[in-house]
């Protein structure tokens, strides 16, 4: 398996939030969390609220400046990638 560089999904999606997502990284592996960033366009949404105050670096609320977005994805680019396992 190749190594996780960046993770970048949207917190709302059909099948489950990003927010369930991050407590399933959290929870099985923690390690890939620092690659993660999240968009959202509703960031005072309650279910929202712990994972901001938790990561707020990881968090890009819509609209965003595409260079403030474009500066987010090379800081993760710039760690280490992690091992997908």
């Amino acid at each position: 398996q190749r190594p996780v560089q960046v993770v970048l999904c949207d917190v709302k999606m059909p099948a489950a939030s990003g927010v369930v997502l991050v407590e399933r990284v959290e929870r099985h592996r923690p390690h890939l969390l620092p690659h993660f960033a999240f968009v959202t366009g509703d960031v005072e949404a309650p279910e929202i609220g712990r994972f901001a105050s938790e990561h707020p670096e990881a968090l890009i609320a819509k609209p965003f400046d595409v260079r403030e977005y474009l500066d987010q994805v090379r800081r993760l680019l710039d760690q280490p990638a992690a091992s997908a396992q």
